[in-house]
């Protein structure tokens, strides 16, 4: 709901962190319960994720992108087929590249690029969103496209 929130808020662009740092409560709340399973790291790392594409300081946003990395490899030890996971994992990568130079750029092009076969590979569904993302990760990666 506070996705929603966020995203309805475009119209007043102040009022989406707020929404979004609600949000990232909620989600980590949700992932101290004993029996979190991958779905709740799944959320609070998509949260930190849509945090991490606003415009931000680039320390806050690296420290979402690391964050949001960190929720999906706990989400992706409880399910290595998590599609979704590995789909949230590459838009981060992607993220992560944007923020870097030289052989980190590279390496986080890289990571959104086998990030993004991950996902197509447990979900055929999700083909097509990632053949929107591997342009931009194929040249942060100094791939030809």
């Amino acid at each position: 709901l506070k996705w929603v929130q966020a995203s309805s808020s475009h119209r007043q662009p102040t009022q989406a962190p707020a929404a979004l740092r609600s949000a990232l409560s909620e989600a980590k709340h949700a992932t101290r319960v004993p029996r979190c399973g991958p779905e709740e790291w799944q959320v609070l790392a998509e949260t930190h994720l849509r945090l991490a594409q606003l415009a931000l300081p680039v320390r806050v946003k690296q420290q979402h992108v690391q964050d949001g990395v960190a929720a999906l490899q706990r989400a992706l030890t409880l399910n290595p087929q998590l599609a979704s996971g590995h789909f949230s994992l590459a838009q981060l990568y992607l993220q992560r590249a944007e923020g870097e130079q030289g052989a980190e750029r590279r390496e986080a092009g890289l990571q959104a690029l086998a990030a993004c076969q991950q996902a197509v590979r447990h979900d055929a569904g999700l083909s097509r969103r990632c053949a929107e993302l591997q342009p931009r990760a194929r040249q942060l990666a100094g791939e030809a496209p």
